[in-house]
C-alpha cells in the first residue's frame, strides 16, 4: 500500500529534524574536543612550562623579531642588523598579538594553546572529506587533541603550531573543493598557503605534491584554476618580501638566507643525521662563524649562506658514499619519537626508550595499516601523502629530528584513525558496529 499523504508529510518534516539533531550533536562533540585540547595544553603549559617563562632557542629569535617589529624597527636582529634569516610571517603574528594584548610570553603560549586545539577540531572535517567516514574524523580530532608531541610544542614559542594550523586548514578547503567545486575556496586556500609560506618556508617542499593532488583528483581545467590561484597567492606574499630583501641586501632573496646553513648542518664530516651547530668543535673551514647560524658579520647573511652551501656541496661531491649513507640516518631521526636535535631546558625528563617505543610503533603500525586499507583511494588521500613526502624529502636533503616531523602529524593522525577504524569494524562486537567496511 502506498504511503498516505499524512505519513509522507511526517517523513518530510522528520528528515530535517533528524539532520538538525545530528548537526547539533556534531557541534557539541566538536566543542568537547576543543575544550579537551585547550584543557590538556593549558595544564601542560601551566604546570610544566609556566606561561611567562622565558623563550628558548628559536623562540628567543622569534620573540626578538616580534619586538623589533612592534617598535617600528622592521625585521632586525638584536644587534640592529636587518635580517632575512627568518621569513616574517610568525614574527608579524607575534607582533600583532603583542600589540593587542601586550608583549608577553604568556600571550604567545596562549595563542599556541588555542591554535593547537583548533587544529585538532579541523581534523574532523578533513577526515570526513578524505575518508568519507565520520568516525575517522572523530578519532583523528581526538588524537589531535591528545597527541603528546603537539602538546609539548605548545610550550615553545616556535612557528610550528601556527604552520600546522594553516596547513590543516588549507587541506580542509582543498579536500572540500576537490569534492564540491566552488568559487571562493580556491583563492582562500591559496591565500592560507601564501601565509604559510611566510610562516614556515619549508612548505615549498609540499607545493609540487599539492599541485599534483589537484591534477589527480580534478578535471584539467579545475586543477589549472586551483594551481593558478595558488601561484597568485604565493606571489602576493613572496614578491613584496623579495623586493624588501633586494632593497636591503642588494640581491634577490626570495624567502630566506637560512638554506645554506641548513644544508651544511646535515652534510659535513661530523654529520650523524641530526643538525650540527657551527661551533669551534664542528666548523673546520676557516674562521668560526661569529653570528652562529647566521654566519659571519663581515660577510653578511647572503654571502654567509653561500659559504655554508659551498662547504656543504664540496663535501658532498667529494664524499658521495658518506652523503648517501647519511640519508637513512636522517630519516631514522626524523621518525624517532624522541630524537630532539635541540633540547629545551624546560623539557620533561627523558622517558625511557623502552616505555615509549611500543606505543609509538603501534601508532605507526595503525597509520601504515590505514594506508594499506585505503590504498585504492590514494589519489583522494594524496593531500595527506604530500605532507609525508615533503617532510621526508626535506630531511633527506638537510637533517632529521622529532621536531621536524611535526608538519606531517595531521596526516599520521588521520591515517592511524583510519587503520583503527578498520580494525574496530572487523573486531568489535556486532552490536557495536554502525558502518560497513571501507573498500580495501
Amino acid at each position: 500500500m502506498p504511503p498516505s499523504n499524512e505519513s509522507a508529510s511526517a517523513q518530510t518534516v522528520a528528515a530535517p529534524r533528524a539532520w538538525l539533531r545530528r548537526e547539533q550533536r556534531t557541534l557539541l562533540l566538536l566543542l568537547g574536543i576543543l575544550l579537551l585540547g585547550l584543557f590538556v595544553r593549558g595544564i601542560y603549559v601551566g604546570a610544566i612550562v609556566k606561561f611567562n617563562s622565558a623563550p628558548s632557542y628559536d623562540g628567543i629569535f622569534f620573540n626578538q623579531l616580534a619586538l623589533s617589529l612592534l617598535q617600528g624597527n622592521g625585521m632586525t636582529t638584536a644587534d640592529n642588523l636587518p635580517t632575512a634569516f627568518r621569513t616574517p610571517g610568525y614574527p608579524f603574528f607575534l607582533a600583532s598579538l603583542y600589540a593587542l594584548f601586550g608583549p608577553s610570553a604568556t600571550v604567545a603560549r596562549g595563542a599556541n594553546i588555542v591554535l593547537g586545539a583548533l587544529t585538532a577540531v579541523l581534523l574532523f572535517p578533513l577526515g570526513v572529506e578524505l575518508f568519507r567516514r565520520r568516525r575517522i574524523g572523530w578519532l583523528g580530532a581526538l588524537f589531535g587533541a591528545l597527541y603528546p608531541i603537539l602538546i609539548y610544542i605548545t610550550g615553545e614559542i616556535y612557528s610550528e603550531i601556527l604552520a600546522i594550523f594553516l596547513a590543516t586548514l588549507a587541506l580542509v578547503l582543498y579536500a572540500a573543493e576537490l569534492r564540491r567545486p566552488s568559487r571562493w575556496r580556491p583563492p582562500l586556500a591559496g591565500l592560507i598557503l601564501g601565509i604559510e609560506l611566510m610562516v614556515r618556508p619549508n612548505i615549498v617542499f609540499a607545493l609540487p605534491f599539492i599541485v599534483l593532488w589537484f591534477f589527480l583528483c580534478a578535471t584539467r581545467s579545475h586543477a589549472l584554476q586551483l594551481a593558478a590561484w595558488l601561484a597568485v597567492m604565493l606571489a602576493l606574499f613572496s614578491v613584496p618580501w623579495s623586493i624588501r630583501n633586494y632593497a636591503v641586501f642588494g640581491e634577490f632573496i626570495p624567502l630566506t638566507t637560512q638554506a645554506g646553513v641548513k644544508i651544511w648542518q646535515g652534510n659535513n664530516a661530523l654529520a650523524d643525521g641530526s643538525g650540527l651547530e657551527p661551533t669551534p668543535e664542528t666548523w673546520r673551514d676557516g674562521p668560526v662563524p661569529d653570528r652562529f647560524f647566521m654566519g659571519w658579520k663581515a660577510l653578511g647573511e647572503p654571502e654567509s649562506s653561500r659559504r655554508f652551501m659551498n662547504v656543504a656541496v664540496t663535501w658532498m661531491q667529494t664524499h658521495p658514499v658518506e652523503t648517501a649513507m647519511l640519508v637513512p640516518q636522517k630519516i631514522l631521526r626524523l621518525w624517532s619519537p624522541m630524537s630532539f636535535t635541540t633540547r629545551s631546558s624546560r623539557q620533561l625528563p627523558p622517558i625511557p626508550f623502552e616505555i615509549l617505543l611500543m606505543p609509538w610503533l603501534i601508532f605507526l603500525g595503525t597509520a601504515l595499516w590505514g594506508m594499506i586499507v585505503y590504498r585504492r583511494q590514494w589519489r583522494r588521500l594524496f593531500g595527506l601523502y604530500a605532507l609525508l613526502l615533503a617532510v621526508n624529502l626535506e630531511a633527506a636533503l638537510t637533517f632529521g629530528g622529532t621536531r621536524y616531523a611535526l608538519p606531517m602529524t595531521p596526516a599520521l593522525l588521520l591515517l592511524s584513525a583510519a587503520g583503527i577504524d578498520w580494525l574496530w569494524v572487523r573486531m568489535a562486537p556486532q552490536r557495536w558496529r554502525r558502518a560497513a567496511l571501507p573498500t580495501a
